[in-house]
């Protein structure tokens, strides 16, 4: 069986922007249940196998979106995500949020690397005679992010503004600097490169010495769709990410690919305290 975690590290309701980076305004229509699952599939067969029940609604760069219907969610999980060291379904919990009202989840890992080093020395390169180097550390999100901006009605169906952003940390590469170190006034050189106490202090010795340290230069994989798109009613928005090397076996590389699947689900007016249900309102077409 595929490992199935049940909460993403990050779900957050109202913290979204809208779509022209200005603060969302305050939501107010009906609830809207939201399921969000981030699916690793072991290879691209499911592609041709569920061809047929895929309906097409967006291709960019790469990137796929169809609408599937909930019959063909089940068959999807149950014959493509298999025991697999590759698979992987990371779900949600059910997000309810109002209707226009942001939803952000993120499922990713943090990874932090040497960026840069800030030089402290007595002398610019080459004539210190005192050098350190201070890391300075970054960070780099392995993951996914699923922003709905806005959410809204189209006749009777459900639009959402999607932003999908994906990372993949492929490798970190080293870089090496060094520099030379000058005498400090005074110091015979031959002396200084004799001396146990220039041994222990290696920052200020003889010239020619040198001091070096490493740089860490990430390589990373970055996609991203973004699109107003119909929730369906019954089934889910699909975004296949494609292809993507995310491991070996024997030595075959593999091409796994990340879906993302969103599901949303109109909530029952509420019961007010004289029994009867609250009209949910509407917006009309534009």
């Amino acid at each position: 069986m595929p490992i199935l975690t049940t909460l993403l590290m990050a779900a957050c309701v109202g913290v979204g922007q809208g779509a022209d980076g200005e603060e969302a305004p305050v939501a107010t229509g009906p609830d809207i249940s939201f399921e969000i699952r981030d699916i690793i599939m072991p290879s691209l067969e499911w592609r041709g196998k569920m061809m047929a029940r895929l309906e097409p609604i967006a291709r960019r760069e790469g990137v796929a979106v169809w609408a599937i219907d909930d019959q063909g969610m089940v068959d999807l999980l149950n014959n493509f995500v298999r025991d697999d060291e590759l698979s992987n379904i990371v779900a949600a919990p059910r997000i309810q949020a109002k209707l226009g009202e942001p939803v952000l989840v993120s499922n990713e890992t943090a990874h932090h690397y040497v960026a840069h080093l800030e030089r402290i020395s007595d002398g610019p390169p080459g004539e210190g005679t005192q050098v350190a180097f201070k890391p300075e550390i970054g960070e780099i999100h392995d993951g996914v992010r699923v922003n709905l901006l806005e959410s809204h009605f189209k006749d009777s169906a459900l639009f959402a503004h999607v932003v999908v952003e994906e990372n993949r940390l492929l490798d970190f590469h080293t870089v090496q600097y060094s520099e030379s170190l000058k005498a400090a006034p005074g110091v015979d050189p031959d002396v200084a490169k004799a001396s146990f106490f220039g041994r222990l202090r290696p920052g200020r010795a003889a010239d020619g010495t040198k001091l070096g340290a490493t740089l860490q230069v990430p390589e990373v994989a970055s996609r991203r769709v973004e699109g107003e798109w119909m929730l369906p009613s019954n089934g889910a928005l699909l975004i296949g990410l494609g292809p993507g090397a995310r491991g070996d076996k024997g030595s075959k590389h593999v091409q796994a690919e990340r879906l993302i699947a969103i599901t949303a689900r109109v909530q029952p007016p509420a019961v007010t305290p004289e029994g009867e249900a609250a009209p949910v309102q509407t917006p009309e077409a534009p």
